[in-house]
């Protein structure tokens, strides 16, 4: 506490990890009783020198499409030039990603901006085509002969798209009356890998629930399906489920399913006035 009238000095402590380098800010918040200035923000910038250097960064990306395997590396070199020592204490990645070292020899090609020296190592992600498309994160746990940097933690992320993108992947839908909200939606599927493929067929489970449409036609890109309640449809007080199956020409994904809940009017209406109503307490718990 700095008395009124008085000066001080503030010290700030900033705690890096290692392979972060280069210069960073961080912000410090600042209060008083002044009327005019409460709260202040000290800005600090520093440069961080890391003792190894990590190129092009300090984490390996893996993205690809569900189906192909792919594989990614980074160069890791000490600072101070002398040969690096690197091993491999642990890692979690999941299975069919494989995290390998190797050491530079004469001759390796540059990749990003450090050109790799003799003594330099590399750390291999390699990634089997087996990883189901969603989004992994792991950590690889090194250790080094650099005494300022004995252990090293290299984030590995991994991206895997699926062939054939569905959004939403499942649908609600209920009753509604005086208009179309709820009745019906559009699902868009996209080839993951920019291809183009074609919907041989759309097939409902219970077409006295719902019904489907093909938007699209031919070897598109994206392709459109819209999923429409049936005329009529009567519930009696319960919730319903069905099934919307989509067929294409493509050898990876042939088959997609699309889940879709039919709820009843009366638990659509109290869905939507839980939101209409509560809409401070929902932002709040996301902040």
């Amino acid at each position: 506490m700095i008395p009124a009238g008085q000066s001080g000095k503030l010290e700030a402590t900033v705690k890096t990890k290692v392979g972060r380098a280069g210069r960073q800010t961080k912000s410090i918040s600042v209060e008083t009783d002044a009327p005019e200035a409460q709260r202040m923000r000290l800005s600090v910038t520093y440069n961080v020198v890391t003792p190894i250097i990590a190129s092009p960064g300090f984490r390996v990306m893996l993205s690809t499409v569900e189906g192909t395997a792919t594989t990614n590396r980074i160069l890791l070199h000490r600072a101070d030039d002398k040969p690096l020592a690197v091993e491999l204490d642990r890692s979690s990645v999941p299975e069919g990603v494989e995290v390998s070292l190797e050491t530079v020899t004469t001759g390796d090609e540059s990749d990003g901006r450090q050109k790799p020296n003799p003594g330099d190592v590399w750390v291999v992600a390699t990634m089997e085509g087996t990883v189901d498309a969603m989004n992994h994160n792991g950590i690889v746990t090194l250790t080094t002969n650099h005494p300022e940097a004995p252990r090293l933690e290299v984030p590995i992320y991994i991206r895997v798209r699926s062939i054939i993108d569905v959004r939403p992947q499942r649908v609600n839908l209920w009753p509604s009356e005086g208009g179309p909200h709820g009745t019906t939606t559009l699902v868009r599927l996209s080839h993951g890998a920019r291809g183009t493929f074609e919907v041989t067929s759309v097939e409902v489970s219970d077409p006295k629930l719902l019904t489907a449409e093909l938007q699209s036609q031919g070897a598109q890109k994206m392709h459109s399906v819209r999923i429409t309640l049936a005329d009529g449809i009567s519930l009696n007080g319960s919730d319903a489920e069905a099934t919307v199956r989509v067929a294409t020409s493509d050898a990876a994904k042939p088959v997609i399913d699309i889940p879709v809940a039919i709820t009843t009017t009366s638990r659509a209406a109290r869905r939507s006035s839980v939101s209409t109503t509560r809409p401070s307490t929902k932002a709040t718990v996301e902040n």
